[in-house]
């Protein structure tokens, strides 16, 4: 293990390492304080071991103590909190900026990649590691640590969620980098927070829900490797393409099927893996993840099947809900059966037959759905008097769909049709027995 002096360690501090030191909301606040100058001027001890230095906040001033501990700064404060606080983040961030400043300025190359792929440093404990186990695509993806062995092969001994969360047995972290440590404490406490139930023994990539993706990425800025299994010969990458979860259609005799499909560009996934609590799309057999928007506008839409909307149904999809679907998602057909801009031509169709109590009139609506018309209907019925039978038209064959009756005349009572524009009313005569 390298030992580092106190000014070295406090100069390669990154925010990540920070904020997994403290978490992002005491980050947050530190960051506050340091940017208002409510920090003091940093006294060094002789040998350079330890600072002092006192914070203003709301009124008050608190005095802070950094010393150099065996994996990592030991911070201490006269407030509440007594350690971990805002007013040692200020500390910290004040002392970084302070050291960085008296040594030689860093060339705009090594600045860029390090604000992208995170700060190179010294290590001051043993890395970690971390398996996403995806391969299943029926069970819940299941991460599990991993740590080296004396023959340097990652291994689960001594690794577990709990190994490394109870702080009461300091003595299994020793030696570990603690920025590994506190960065898996971090999304242990994020997997259990939630309101879902998960064993003390487990994390799941859907118990991190939204901070998934935000969590493993620091994960990987601050070098703890990712595998996709538990030999640490296969790895699993973050990409950064965003995917969008839109809407397929396509349709048959028996209907129209939705199916929800991941689209980046011209490139579209026809049957996505969607892990739908982390909002991951998982690629490549499990061994890769991205970013997918528009999962959770699709809450209790079927991610692995088909949504089937029956023939019978069809005209209603069109009118009732087309429109709003088209307005929130991209729809499209990627067999080129449905054709979402088209506007069959529905023909209200009526029938006239006379008994002994009257007339009776029915009606029901035809049009044509899909490139290859066929015939579809119902028998109709109305107030348990009479049934009307299905006939197909004069001229070519259509699909058929009845529709609940929309009016009704009998005996002399009338119940007026509602006229509706684009919607032509043909009545026949009965037909033929």
């Amino acid at each position: 293990m390298v030992n580092l002096s106190l000014s070295d360690t406090l100069a390669s501090l990154s925010d990540d390492d920070i904020i997994a030191l403290v978490g992002p909301a005491t980050w947050a606040n530190g960051m506050r304080l340091a940017a208002s100058g409510a920090v003091g001027e940093l006294a060094w001890d002789d040998d350079g071991s330890a600072l002092e230095a006192r914070v203003k906040d709301k009124g008050l001033s608190y005095r802070v103590r950094v010393t150099a501990g065996a994996v990592r700064p030991s911070l201490a404060c006269a407030c509440r909190l007594r350690s971990d606080c805002p007013h040692t983040v200020a500390t910290l961030l004040k002392a970084a900026e302070e050291l960085r400043d008296t040594r030689p300025s860093e060339p705009e190359w090594t600045r860029v990649l390090r604000q992208v792929l995170g700060a190179t440093r010294e290590r001051s404990g043993e890395a970690l590691a971390l398996v996403i186990d995806a391969h299943d695509p029926s069970v819940e993806t299941t991460l599990t640590p991993l740590r080296r062995t004396s023959s340097s092969a990652w291994s689960t001994k001594r690794a577990s969620w709990l190994d490394l969360t109870a702080t009461q047995w300091t003595s299994v972290t020793d030696g570990l980098d603690p920025t590994h440590v506190s960065l898996l404490r971090e999304g242990y406490r994020l997997a259990h927070e939630g309101q879902s139930w998960h064993a003390r023994t487990e994390v799941t990539l859907g118990a991190l829900g939204e901070h998934a993706y935000t969590w493993l990425t620091r994960l990987v800025r601050a070098g703890v490797e990712l595998f996709a299994s538990a030999d640490g010969l296969e790895p699993f990458t973050l990409s950064h393409a965003t995917w969008d979860a839109d809407v397929d259609v396509t349709t048959d005799e028996n209907g129209i099927s939705l199916r929800v499909v991941a689209r980046n560009g011209e490139q579209v996934l026809p049957t996505p893996r969607i892990d739908r609590k982390a909002g991951l799309l998982l690629l490549d057999g499990g061994t890769r993840a991205a970013r997918i928007e528009g999962v959770q506008a699709l809450e209790g839409f079927p991610l692995g099947r088909a949504l089937t909307i029956p023939a019978a149904d069809v005209a209603q999809f069109r009118g009732a809900w087309l429109p709003s679907l088209r307005r929130r998602f991209v729809v499209s057909s990627s067999d080129g059966s449905f054709d979402a801009e088209a506007r069959p031509i529905v023909v209200l169709v009526g029938t006239v037959r006379r008994d002994e109590d009257g007339v009776v009139v029915r009606w029901w609506a035809e049009y044509e759905e899909g490139a290859d018309p066929f015939a579809h209907a119902r028998r109709a019925q109305h107030g348990g008097r009479g049934r009307g039978r299905p006939r197909r038209p004069r001229e070519r064959v259509v699909r058929r769909a009845a529709l609940r009756p929309v009016g009704e005349y009998s005996g002399g009572r009338a119940h007026r049709p509602v006229a509706r524009p684009g919607v032509s009313l043909d009545l026949r005569g009965p037909p033929d027995d």
